[in-house]
């Protein structure tokens, strides 16, 4: 019975071990902190809740009371820092550590977690990330001034003239979720946000935009059309979101840029006029990590439990042949 108990043991070492093994696997590809304060430009002072976006699945950070803010990412992953949301009023931003070839900007892009692409050779390095990717994941920082004072708007040209109407005309969908910038349509077209046919994978939409003239004909542009959706609480259930393009043959594509705003829970980006948009979210779902410990957990448990019950059984045993009387002798 000992030999029998030690090869279990052994038996659920081993299994633990495995699962550490492949846990760890999961858990050290995010082993990367990026790392950056948000703060006032002329007295340092750090700006709590302003939302930072990193592009993608890795979704948002969020300072805290100093500023100071960091995320977790998988090595080798690549990210963006953005402000998109909680700034304070009336100031801009600007990304103060970005490599010298990007300028004055107010976002940092083509990072490389736990890499450093900048002017690299590594083939896996792409152009972009080769010209702005830092040396370091942390000081990704953002400091506030004064914005910039804005250029006064010229004067209204007269009716007739030929020139764009001013901006801020939106068309927005029946649901209320989908608006559209017509700014650039002439102020005599009327303008519709369409809402389907229904897409598989698609959580918004799809919607379209359709702009006719006085005599309904049907306007064509060759622009780009900004769009805003409102999606409301929906996103709750949501780790990331995405916005798509779908065109004339129902092929669905990304969107590149697509700024979320986590307070207002809009969605903005700009997409070809003439396609139709949607949006699509990244379901939450549990780490592998905490999938693998609970398998492992289960496995040694229904091993302990047979170990439990053969030595219960075997106890019985002993107890049964106690409990006979003893042969008699002939």
């Amino acid at each position: 019975m000992p030999q029998t108990r030690r090869k279990i043991w052994g038996l659920v070492m081993a299994l633990a071990v495995a699962a550490e093994v492949f846990s760890g696997g999961q858990v050290s590809a995010a082993n990367v902190t990026v790392a950056g304060r948000v703060y006032n430009k002329a007295t340092g002072a750090g700006y709590a809740n302003v939302a930072i976006y990193l592009c993608g699945a890795n979704g948002y950070a969020y300072s805290g009371d100093d500023g100071s803010w960091k995320a977790n990412l998988a090595s080798g992953a690549g990210y963006c820092a953005r402000v998109v949301g909680g700034a304070p009023a009336g100031l801009s931003a600007s990304a103060v550590n970005n490599n010298p070839e990007v300028g004055g900007v107010d976002t940092y892009e083509y990072q490389t977690a736990g890499k450093n692409c900048y002017k690299s050779k590594d083939a896996s390095c792409s152009v972009e990330a080769r010209k702005w990717d830092r040396k370091d994941d942390n000081g990704v920082d953002f400091a506030f001034g004064a914005a910039a004072t804005p250029t006064p708007a010229a004067a209204p040209a007269p009716a007739g003239s030929g020139a764009p109407p001013a901006a801020g005309r939106k068309a927005t969908s029946v649901d209320g979720v989908a608006s559209a910038d017509v700014s650039a349509a002439p102020e005599s077209a009327t303008c519709t946000v369409t809402n389907g046919p229904k897409v598989q994978n698609v959580d918004w939409g799809p919607y379209g935009l359709e702009c006719k003239d006085a005599n309904g004909s049907v306007l064509t542009s060759q622009g780009t059309v900004r769009w805003t959706f409102s999606l409301g609480d929906k996103v709750k259930q949501f780790k990331a979101l995405s916005a798509l393009t779908i065109d004339n043959s129902s092929k669905i594509r990304a969107v590149n840029g697509a700024i979320y705003d986590p307070k207002g829970k809009t969605l903005a980006f700009d997409a070809p006029a003439g396609q139709k948009v949607a949006a699509r979210g990244t379901n939450l779902q549990p780490p592998v990590y905490y999938l693998a410990v609970a398998g492992a957990a289960l496995l040694v448990a229904v091993i302990v439990g047979i170990w439990w019950w053969r030595g219960r059984r075997a106890r019985n045993y002993r107890d049964y042949l106690k409990s006979q009387p003893p042969p008699q002798s002939r």
